[in-house]
């Protein structure tokens, strides 16, 4: 009796987690440097789940993605080599993920796109990128 009570329990949190996922709008949105700016639309709420772009190109060891800023704060600069959280960093098995990250309403994200070619500094990236978000009703 009681396992039939513990599998019922398991049974209705796992349908009560379906229901939550169902109410969510999953987006992959393709974005690049110049349309990296993404804001959260009043009353929503966006839950970012996955940032990653193709990681290989030709004399090219590292292509990764930061975030540039949030709400304003600059957290990546290249001209000063402030270096703000790595999102997608295909090289490492370890990087400072912050994902899932959620974002309230009026949140504006921006990323930025890097590579780093054999004996050179990172770069800006011509190279595009998706984001993976679920977006709830507040």
């Amino acid at each position: 009796m009681f396992k039939k009570i513990i599998y019922l329990f398991v049974f209705i949190i796992q349908g009560i987690h379906a229901q939550q996922l169902i109410h969510g709008k999953a987006s992959l949105i393709e974005f690049n440097n110049s349309t990296s700016k993404f804001i959260v639309p009043s009353g929503k709420t966006w839950q970012i789940n996955k940032v990653f772009s193709i990681p290989h190109c030709e004399n090219c060891h590292n292509v990764k993605i930061l975030i540039k800023s949030i709400n304003g704060t600059e957290l990546t600069n290249l001209n000063t080599k402030k270096f703000g959280p790595t999102i997608y960093n295909p090289s490492t098995y370890y990087w400072d993920n912050p994902l899932p990250l959620t974002l309230p309403e009026n949140s504006v994200i921006e990323f930025i796109i890097l590579e780093k070619k054999d004996g050179e500094p990172s770069v800006l990236s011509s190279r595009f990128a998706f984001i993976n978000y679920l977006e709830f009703d507040e």
